[in-house]
C-alpha cells in the first residue's frame, strides 16, 4: 500500500483529497497545524489507514518525522490568497516558500512531490489570450510571489511535479466561500442576488 503524506491536509482540498485517497486504497498521513480549529478530518479518523500530525510544516523536526516513510508527498500547507498574505507576509513566506525548501532538503531522493500551486503566478495575463503552461509567471501579489518561488524550487529538483490550479470550488469538510464561485452561490441563495463587473 502505497503511503501518502498531505502538508495542510485538514484545509479546503486536502480534507476532501485525504477522503477520496483512503476510499482508494492509500494509506493517508496528514500534517496541519490546524489553524482555524477545523473539524474537517472526522469523516476520516475512523480508518485504519489514516493518522493526523498536528504540527507546523516549518518545524524541521516535525516535517523530518512526518516523511520518514512516506511514498507520495502532496504539499498543500500554505497562507492562501492575497489578503492573509499581505497581512502576514513574514509567516507567508516561512509557510508558503521556506517550508518548501526545507521540505526539499529532508525528503529522500525516491519520494515524489506532487505540488498544487496556484494561478496567481500568471498575474494579469494577456488580452485575448489564455494562459497555458509557457505563459510566462509574473504575478502581482505578494501570495503569487511566494507560490511561485516555492514551484520553482521544487520544479528544479527531481520526482516532482506541479499542478496550477485554476480558482477551486465546490463543498468542503473544510468549506471555503471567499473562493469566487463558492462566493457567487452563496450570494444568490442568501442575498437573492450576485453583482458582476
Amino acid at each position: 500500500m502505497k503511503k501518502i503524506l498531505i502538508t495542510g491536509g485538514g484545509g479546503y482540498i486536502g480534507s476532501v483529497l485525504s477522503k477520496y485517497l483512503l476510499n482508494n486504497g492509500y494509506s493517508v498521513t496528514v500534517l496541519d497545524n490546524f489553524r482555524y480549529n477545523q473539524n474537517s478530518l472526522l469523516n476520516c479518523c475512523y480508518d485504519e489507514n489514516f493518522s493526523v500530525i498536528r504540527g507546523d510544516v516549518r518545524d524541521e523536526h516535525t516535517l523530518a518525522k512526518s516523511i520518514h516513510d512516506q511514498d507520495f508527498i502532496i504539499h498543500l500547507a500554505a497562507l492562501v490568497g492575497a489578503p492573509i498574505c499581505n497581512i502576514n507576509k513574514d509567516e507567508a513566506l516561512s509557510t508558503n516558500f521556506q517550508s518548501t525548501k526545507l521540505l526539499l532538503k529532508l525528503r529522500k531522493k525516491e519520494q515524489k512531490i506532487l505540488y498544487p500551486c496556484t494561478n496567481s503566478g500568471y498575474g494579469i495575463g494577456q488580452k485575448g489570450k489564455f494562459c497555458t503552461e509557457k505563459t510566462p509567471l509574473q504575478p502581482i501579489s505578494f501570495y503569487g510571489q511566494t507560490k511561485v518561488n516555492a514551484e520553482k524550487a521544487i520544479l528544479n529538483d527531481y520526482n516532482s511535479i506541479s499542478f496550477r490550479l485554476a480558482t477551486v470550488f465546490g463543498v468542503s469538510p473544510r468549506m471555503r466561500i471567499d473562493l469566487l464561485v463558492n462566493d457567487f452561490v452563496y450570494k444568490a441563495l442568501n442575498e437573492k442576488f450576485i453583482g458582476i463587473f
